[in-house]
């Protein structure tokens, strides 16, 4: 199910008849701004293991805000989070070794990308800081902060994925796939900051001078979801909140030295054996998630469109900021203080990336596989940037048993992550960064995945007695 959802070509010669992920989920969190820094490892953490230092009688962890610290180096921030649920997701085999699936998967993004440092230390003294008052921002005094290439947004939608992979070249060592798939998208929430032209100087303690202020910044009103009277009809019927569509191409390359040495006489038929790997090694390639979702519900979506003042423009006292209670507080501040215009409604754009990977057969059920996955959104843009991942994995792979170790590069960490994964039986559970749970007592992000599957095999046919008739055809299994 993962692998299709990565490239849709992995549909064709499955080697499943069905499968269905009765349920599975994935949530990923890094960033490069705070860091949880705890008395105990990760797991001990996590699993609130009693400490005569830091815990109590009663086995009641107590979190401290002190465990929170921040990397100060003068760095942009970046943030990114997914949180993703499927349920009944299927593939089904058709004839001629092609494939087709349904997907259904609640997804939920959110990023800050590029945003300076002293942005955020002009509004936030330090963590734990026991400096005084407004010392950052003295610091700051006479210095000029540019987010023009600064970006934010969160998306949520609901994706109905329909998927069909067929075999489009089988040829003594050749083999080619082809997988095509288009995603009917439903959205949940969105939200996005994108600045044009945004870069302001401190000139006091509590005052800035905005010197331009191009932005776009677009919204669902939470007062909208949060309302009582709110019901999921709202989401999933006429009054939607928005739609749109996506598209999801991919092809797969194998070179298949032995394909002969798969292929058997049964049944007066040729067969082909469906139950086993055939390559030593195979490439493939893959855009997934290229898409929108319009947001068009006049009652809950809103963009509001600023342009830079005339001349330079002081905002006195803007701890004011800290007296907001949501965007309605950030919207009238905008429209109070700038020229804006508004609109009922906006576009987002689904995470695109390009998929590429290769996988190399060491010996009999092991392998070697590496994968790239490329961003193809922009990083102040309408959608939520996905970090660039490098990833290369040894696995032990069989019909029942698979276990494999990930190590990753992102683009986001900046340093290199050891996973693992196991799928034993119809469970399968994995993590691509095991040091946000279990070694160290300092970690940036975490991410763990996992779920249920209920798969039917591809089985070569049985000829107990070797007289080429299927024992499930033959009316004498046991005599020739």
């Amino acid at each position: 199910n993962i692998g299709i959802q990565h490239n849709p070509a992995n549909l064709a010669d499955s080697r499943f008849r069905f499968n269905m992920n009765v349920i599975g989920f994935n949530t990923h969190l890094q960033n490069n701004y705070l860091q949880l820094e705890t008395p105990h490892s990760m797991y001990k953490f996590l699993n609130w293991k009693w400490d005569s230092t830091y815990g109590t009688t009663n086995y009641d962890y107590p979190f401290k805000e002190s465990y929170v610290k921040e990397r100060l180096n003068g760095r942009d921030k970046y943030v990114y989070a997914n949180a993703s649920v499927n349920a009944f997701s299927m593939q089904f085999a058709l004839k001629n070794r092609a494939g087709i699936s349904f997907a259904l998967t609640t997804k939920a993004y959110g990023k800050v990308s590029n945003l300076p440092e002293a942005a955020i230390k002009t509004f936030m003294q330090d963590l734990g800081d026991q400096g005084y008052a407004k010392e950052n921002q003295r610091r700051l005094l006479g210095e000029t902060v540019d987010l023009s290439k600064a970006g934010a947004a969160a998306l949520a939608y609901q994706q109905y994925s329909l998927k069909y992979a067929l075999v489009a070249k089988d040829r003594g060592k050749e083999f080619i796939k082809v997988g095509f798939g288009v995603d009917y998208n439903l959205g949940l929430y969105g939200a996005y900051f994108k600045p044009k032209d945004v870069n302001y100087t401190l000139t006091g303690i509590d005052t800035l001078l905005v010197n331009s202020a191009e932005m776009e910044i677009a919204y669902i009103d939470p007062a909208y979801i949060s309302s009582s009277d709110r019901r999921a009809n709202d989401y999933f019927g006429k009054s939607r909140l928005g739609r749109g569509i996506g598209i999801n191409a991919g092809i797969a390359y194998e070179h298949r030295p032995n394909s002969k040495s798969h292929k058997y006489k049964m049944d007066r038929k040729i067969k082909i054996d469906g139950s086993q790997n055939k390559y030593d090694w195979k490439v493939a390639a893959s855009i997934i998630n290229l898409g929108f979702i319009n947001f068009k519900n006049g009652a809950a979506s809103r963009k509001l469109t600023i342009t830079s003042p005339i001349g330079p423009n002081q905002w006195t006292d803007y701890d004011s900021a800290d007296s907001w209670n949501g965007l309605e507080d950030l919207d009238s501040f905008a429209n109070s203080f700038f020229d804006v215009v508004a609109d009922s409604g906006f576009t987002m754009y689904t995470p695109a990336s390009l998929q590429l990977s290769a996988d190399y057969k060491i010996r009999e059920k092991l392998y070697i596989s590496a994968n790239y996955a490329q961003t193809l959104i922009r990083n102040n843009g309408k959608s939520v940037r996905m970090p660039n991942v490098l990833s290369i994995a040894p696995r032990y792979e069989s019909r029942w048993l698979t276990v494999a170790l990930p190590v990753s590069i992102s683009s986001y960490y900046n340093k290199i992550n050891v996973g693992t994964y196991i799928r034993g039986g119809v469970f399968y559970l994995g993590s691509d960064n095991l040091g946000g749970f279990f070694t160290g007592k300092k970690t940036n992000g975490a991410n763990i995945y996992g779920g249920l599957n209920w798969p039917i095999h591809y089985k070569k046919l049985k000829d107990m007695d070797g007289d080429g008739v299927s024992d499930g055809e033959d009316t004498c299994p046991d005599l020739p």
